[in-house]
């Protein structure tokens, strides 16, 4: 059971002695269960309410800021956050570059590390792509299929080129590269394979047949 905004704490109190206000209603438009209004609301009749605040340096620019623990020191004012964000991004990255490691090598390393997670976010990511596409006007979904098809026909061209294991046997090693490569683009890995790019997207589709790769 989650805890309680201090806005949505406040919003119990403004409304302790108004007979009009329906706690159900409430607890449903914040997505709780009522029981943890009508908790709060029995405390608020007994104790009162207060909320316990600290002022604090603002991480960005030194002033002072509220903030609800002492022990954190990243506060900021709310016009200050994006500079907090932009700084600590800009900070990550220094370390990455003094690291020697890109952005894909991090990205790859933590699906490698995760791997039930990183299948549980491309299906919910596949799935938030198909419901907003349904949603798009038939014009614009039209111009969408119009552009990835140009794209397919670009990179299948550009494939073709260089394709000189093209027909040949799949062999052990290039199944593995193409099981380790999944998420990245199946131009990128034909390339490496000396495939077509619909020749990877082919082998893909076995593979996962055999219950070699996961959905």
């Amino acid at each position: 059971m989650r805890r309680l905004t201090d806005d949505e704490m406040a919003e119990i109190w403004r409304h302790m002695d108004d007979p009009s206000w329906v706690a159900s209603d409430y607890a449903r438009e914040i997505g709780v269960d009522q029981s943890l209004i009508n908790h709060h609301r029995r405390r608020m009749r007994e104790q009162g309410w207060s909320s316990r605040i600290y002022w604090v340096p603002c991480s960005v620019c030194g002033e002072l800021a509220i903030q609800r623990s002492p022990g954190i020191k990243t506060a900021a004012h709310p016009a200050c956050r994006i500079a907090r964000t932009r700084r600590n991004l800009k900070a990550k990255q220094d370390r990455r570059k003094e690291r020697g490691i890109t952005s894909t090598e991090d990205v790859r390393r933590w699906r490698e590390q995760n791997p039930d997670r990183n299948r549980e976010f491309r299906r919910k990511d596949l799935e938030r792509v198909k419901a907003k596409f349904k949603t798009l006007p038939d014009e614009q979904r039209n111009e969408i299929i119009d552009k990835l098809h140009a794209y397919d026909s670009e990179q299948q061209a550009a494939t073709q080129k260089d394709a000189n294991n093209h027909g040949s046997l799949w062999t052990a090693d290039e199944d593995a590269i193409v099981i380790e490569r999944i998420n990245d683009p199946a131009s990128d890995v034909a390339r490496q394979l000396g495939r077509t790019m619909w020749s990877v997207r082919g082998r893909r589709v076995t593979l996962r047949k055999r219950g070699l790769i996961d959905d």
